[in-house]
């Protein structure tokens, strides 16, 4: 059995299209600069005006500026008979650059439309039909030719008989619906499908020719069936490539990142075939189109992404899925300052979701870590607590431990502020502030959301 795959051909030709560069409508008024870029060949700015009544009136105005034109004019409209109104800018036809144009018409009732259309050589391609098929029945899987000396093929109710040292005979040829086969006494075969449409049904294109071998005393030496199938072979998918992409955080190969701005490309796909990149914020359950595989300024969220391949023959199929989670959102340290009294530490509650957290004392202009995070000696000084999440969003608290001095009063930093051994009169400032009394008689004046420890 030979199972026989038709391969489409296609015809690739170059012609001059129309393609809209400008298409702007307005009612009875417009005023606005428009800027275009011309990249084609006969391009005309077109002004047309349009009132059912049979009556234009109005005036108009335009300056129009680019690569070796700078034309203006300005009239007034009057027009009774006819429902049209063209304006002749007088530009003749435009060279390719970018233009600016300052256009203005008024004129009650009427239709306004500007428009300017160039004409780009553009590829065509083309389904021209199915390639023949060849073969020989008597071929192995190498390709070799292994036929009997003398015998006859039969087929259809004909015959063909093939004898060494005799002249060949005429091939026999079978016509049907889908197309013809032509059989040699060799053994060799053409098939030709007359089929001529694209992404056919396969059973519109399936043909099966049984071909039964005998010698020539009418004695059976083998049985052989060609199949003509359609081509369904799924086109090589490739692989899903990110460019310009940071996999930011804690590793490089877990997917999440605060990368939210990226392009998306595919390696190694079927020659020839066409690709549509795909996203889906559902786990796969749904899929959009992402226009040229580009993201950009994605939401937080899950992500899956993907490609479709097309081959010629309009077989699909998709490559691997990649996940990524978008996380450009910073943890958040709110209230996590206490100050334990019986230890004389700064206690920093580090219970964030998936966060490093990192204590630091300013020492002569720099950071220097502090080994503990969580429990931080008092000692006057400045300080900074840094946690970052594992997409890599870091955010910063700092604040001040100081000794007062008989008074204190906060300022717009967070204080960490503890009497000194004699008596002392504390003000907090914003509410975030934590007043310590500590030695002798201390008053502390704070906001409600303040910690005061006496």
């Amino acid at each position: 059995m030979y199972n026989l795959e038709l391969q489409e051909t296609f015809e690739t030709t170059v012609v001059s299209e129309a393609q809209t560069v400008v298409d702007k409508q307005a009612s009875s008024f417009i005023s606005e600069t428009i800027t275009f870029e011309i990249t084609g060949d006969n391009a005309i700015p077109q002004l047309e005006l349009t009132n059912g009544s049979n009556i234009i009136q109005g005036n108009y105005q335009y300056i129009l500026q680019g690569p070796g034109i700078s034309a203006s004019s300005s009239g007034s409209i009057s027009s009774v008979g006819s429902n049209n109104y063209p304006i002749d800018l007088g530009t003749g036809t435009l060279p390719p650059g970018i233009y600016t144009l300052d256009l203005y018409v008024n004129s009650s009732g009427s239709s306004i439309n500007f428009n300017i259309t160039e004409f780009k050589d553009v590829e065509k391609t083309e389904f021209t039909g199915y390639q023949s098929v060849t073969g020989n029945i008597f071929a192995d899987d190498d390709g070799a030719i292994n036929a009997p000396n003398d015998y006859e093929l039969q087929i259809d109710g004909q015959s063909l008989i093939f004898q060494a040292g005799s002249s060949a005979s005429s091939p026999i040829v079978i016509d049907t619906d889908n197309g013809q086969l032509e059989l040699s006494a060799d053994g060799s075969y053409v098939y030709s499908s007359n089929g001529n449409e694209l992404g056919l049904d396969p059973a519109q294109l399936a043909e099966k020719f049984d071909i039964k071998v005998v010698d020539l005393q009418g004695n059976y030496v083998g049985a052989y069936r060609v199949n003509i199938t359609s081509d369904t072979t799924i086109p090589e998918s490739g692989e899903l490539v990110f460019n310009n992409f940071e996999d930011t955080g804690l590793s490089q190969d877990d997917g999440i990142t605060q990368d939210n701005t990226f392009d998306i490309t595919i390696e190694s796909n079927e020659a020839g075939s066409q690709v549509e990149y795909q996203y889906s914020i559902d786990q796969g359950v749904t899929w959009q189109v992402l226009a040229n595989g580009t993201a950009s300024d994605l939401a937080d969220g899950d992500y899956s992404f993907r490609a479709k391949v097309t081959d010629e023959a309009l077989n699909e199929s998709f490559t691997a899925v990649k996940d990524i989670t978008i996380d450009t959102t910073a943890p958040i340290l709110g209230d996590i300052l206490n100050f334990n009294t019986a230890t004389n530490q700064l206690e920093v509650n580090a219970d964030i979701d998936q966060d490093t957290l990192q204590a630091f004392k300013l020492e002569n202009g720099t950071l220097v870590p502090i080994a503990n995070a969580t429990n931080i000696p008092f000692a006057e000084g400045n300080y900074q607590i840094q946690a970052s999440d594992v997409a890599g969003n870091s955010t910063t608290l700092d604040f001040v431990m100081s000794t007062a001095s008989e008074y204190f009063e906060s300022t717009d930093v967070i204080d960490i502020v503890k009497g000194s051994a004699g008596n002392d009169t504390i003000y907090g400032g914003n509410g975030d502030d934590i007043l310590i009394a500590s030695g002798g008689k201390d008053t502390l004046y704070g906001e409600a959301q303040e910690k005061m420890t006496l």
